[in-house]
């Protein structure tokens, strides 16, 4: 992948919100659940919040941000994280489209926020994306097509070589359609876990990437989706 982050991997959960008959868990590629890694058991059977789906307006969007305070102790705001310059070469060639998808889930959107946090070597970001379309569910199972034909992929840029393998994801599902993935880089020698989950449903797309040497915590990184979600949904009322 373009990593955002030069030194560090990413996990990325895209999420909105949920209708009644939306299933438990994510779903993942390449193994059935059972099979999965465990990102965290869940911590809670907490309702999915109403109301995200709806589409957002700029200052709807900045009012679903996560803040310092919805964090645990130790985490701060990070604007110092550079975007992707865009310009990798990923091999094999089939996987270049898979790569561009990733970076670009909420295409197409007409508002477009983020918010970063950072805590010792690790990073999360928060992004929220609103269109006109209510399609997101069907570009994330595209998304999701394309990751299970793309398990080992190179990627080459101004930083260097990224070598990534992915594997199954266990994670509970925050919407109406959910794809988890466990990615695992090495970069000059340097090795890194990266946990990517994708939900979305209706007009939005929500994003967070969590970054580190080690994964963040999945009942830490599950409690801070949930926070986020339930501000989205406030939001998309107001």
């Amino acid at each position: 992948m373009r990593s955002r982050l030069l030194y560090l991997p990413m996990i990325v959960v895209f999420a909105a919100a949920a209708c009644s008959t939306a299933p438990d868990r994510a779903t993942t590629i390449g193994a059935q659940p059972a099979a999965a890694t465990h990102a965290q058991e869940p911590v809670s059977q907490a309702p999915k919040p109403k109301g995200a789906g709806y589409q957002l307006t700029s200052a709807q969007a900045k009012a679903a941000m996560l803040i310092v305070a919805d964090f645990p102790t130790g985490w701060a705001s990070d604007k110092s994280l550079e975007p992707s310059d865009g310009t990798a070469k990923i091999e094999p060639v089939a996987c270049q489209k898979m790569d561009d998808e990733m970076l670009t889930v909420g295409k197409g959107a007409k508002v477009k926020e983020k918010a970063t946090f950072s805590k010792d070597l690790s990073v999360l970001e928060m992004q929220v994306s609103s269109s006109d379309a209510d399609d997101r569910i069907d570009q994330i199972k595209n998304l999701g097509d394309m990751l299970a034909k793309c398990a080992h992929y190179t990627s080459t840029g101004k930083a260097g070589k990224i070598e990534s393998t992915l594997s199954p994801l266990s994670f509970p599902n925050l919407g109406n359609q959910t794809l988890a993935v466990r990615v695992n880089e090495n970069f000059e020698g340097m090795d890194v876990v990266s946990d990517f989950v994708f939900v979305a449903t209706g007009h939005n797309t929500v994003s967070f990437i969590a970054a580190g040497f080690e994964p963040i915590p999945g009942a830490e990184l599950e409690k801070v989706a949930r926070t986020g979600m339930a501000k989205l949904a406030v939001a998309a009322k107001n």
